[in-house]
């Protein structure tokens, strides 16, 4: 796991986690069904007009690795322990793990630009 900055937003962090979902998935022949409660970030990554790099980087992986499949689902709908694991490891990488390098989302240099 890794630990986003203070400015990454929610939405950069569900696109980060879908990713790195995908690519752990990539590294067998399984099919695999990776789930988020996410609705927007999976929209991002299945739009064509994305302008996110980590939305294209998953697009990339899904095309080249077709046993992978995305799904949407309610966040909190009480699926076996899902959520909570999810919850838990998010908290954890707060405290525990190596920062990574996500840039500043537009939406923030967009309100320091008008400020």
């Amino acid at each position: 796991m890794e630990q986003l900055r203070p400015l990454n937003t929610v939405f950069q962090a569900e696109l980060l986690a879908i990713r790195e979902a995908c690519l752990w998935a990539s590294k067998t022949n399984q099919q695999f069904k990776v789930w988020s409660d996410g609705e927007s970030s999976l929209h991002s990554t299945a739009s064509i007009d994305t302008k996110s790099p980590i939305s294209e980087q998953t697009q990339e992986i899904l095309l080249k690795f077709t046993n992978i499949k995305l799904g949407w689902i309610t966040a909190d709908v009480g699926f076996s322990g899902g959520n909570e694991m999810a919850d838990e490891h998010a908290k954890k990488a707060t405290q525990e793990r190596t920062p990574t390098y996500i840039p500043v989302p537009r939406s923030h240099i967009k309100s320091l630009l008008q400020k």
